[in-house]
């Protein structure tokens, strides 16, 4: 199996407080054009705490530190969302595309 390509999520988070409690996480990003039949385009979240709640495109794929196959889901343009306890922080949120 050969190494995925990865795609580092960085620049612009948009940051909405839900309450007291939660703030929501929210970044758009684009289908990549070059995905072949072969390949998939995973979400994988890194250092999140555990009840972390992660969305892609409005559907639940996953909680706390995850990595998810998301491929079935995604449009030519795509959000992904992270709610997380107020007083915590995002780390690392990149895209893999993996070669099945």
């Amino acid at each position: 199996m050969t190494e995925p390509h990865r795609i580092r999520l960085r620049g612009h988070w948009q940051v909405t407080p839900l309450d007291d409690d939660r703030n929501r996480h929210m970044r758009r990003f684009g289908r990549p054009r070059t995905l072949d039949v072969n390949e998939h385009l995973w979400v994988v979240c890194a250092g999140l705490p555990a009840d972390a709640v992660v969305t892609v495109n409005g559907v639940l794929v996953g909680s706390g530190n995850c990595s998810v196959d998301i491929t079935e889901i995604l449009d030519l343009r795509n959000e992904v969302t992270i709610e997380v306890p107020a007083l915590s922080t995002i780390d690392e949120v990149l895209l893999e595309v993996r070669t099945m």
